[in-house]
């Protein structure tokens, strides 16, 4: 499902995946970010007719990396759904496809999943904050703190402006700077967060199949000749 750029974090093995899964293999782990299944079902609800197809295509792609990767534990950094009392059936449908499995479900508690209220399985642990995980602190929101330890977070769902006017493309990314790596939002109905070039060190841009390493004085140049 794509080619992964590989390399070292504070001694750990990570892979950034082009489909917006970052792999841990030393820790047998995944992680993913902002899925927010059951926006369709809101939206829907207000009138807008939008389609389930993307919350499908989302499914289809989660299970299969997996399945791919055969990893023991999954890691949801939060905003699994889109309101804090939804009970989709996106979502029963990922608890019943992810159970065969034999893996751990960590979820980390964002800001649209609110307090967990919901029926969910033994391999399903839910995290109301934080959660170690390695020498890594996972969190939905980031904490702007000088002494926080390197955290891995969701919750911005990122991306980068390349090119200008009609030629403007808007990708979404993982982004990293001293004590933090961003995930882009997994979610095909989440948009994304443009974000500013010097305010960051490194990108990785996610292109479909593949991914692309910036860092961000080339993301400027680019911009600049753009």
């Amino acid at each position: 499902m794509g080619k992964i750029l590989e390399t070292t974090l504070h001694g750990q093995k990570i892979g950034f995946h082009p489909q917006r899964v970052l792999l841990l293999p030393d820790l047998d782990a995944m992680l993913v970010a902002d899925i927010h299944l059951g926006k369709a079902e809101f939206m829907q609800g207000k009138g807008i007719p939008l389609s389930n197809q993307p919350h499908q295509k989302d499914h289809e792609r989660l299970v299969k990396l997996i399945k791919e990767f055969q990893v023991k534990q999954l890691f949801i950094l939060g905003d699994l759904v889109h309101r804090p009392r939804q009970n989709p059936q996106s979502l029963q449908r990922l608890i019943r496809d992810l159970h065969p499995l034999a893996m751990e479900v960590h979820w980390i508690q964002g800001n649209h999943d609110g307090d967990h209220q919901r029926s969910l399985p033994d391999s399903w642990k839910v995290h109301s904050n934080a959660l170690e995980l390695g020498p890594f602190v996972l969190r939905h929101q980031s904490l702007e703190e000088k002494d926080a330890d390197f955290q891995i977070c969701g919750h911005v769902h990122p991306c980068v402006k390349i090119g200008d006017g009609r030629d403007k493309l808007r990708l979404p990314c993982f982004a990293l700077k001293s004590k933090l790596l961003l995930l882009p939002s997994f979610g095909e109905l989440t948009g994304g967060y443009e974000l500013l070039p010097q305010e960051w060190e490194t990108f990785v841009l996610c292109l479909g199949n593949e991914v692309s390493l910036l860092e961000s004085s080339d993301l400027e140049r680019f911009k600049k000749r753009s």
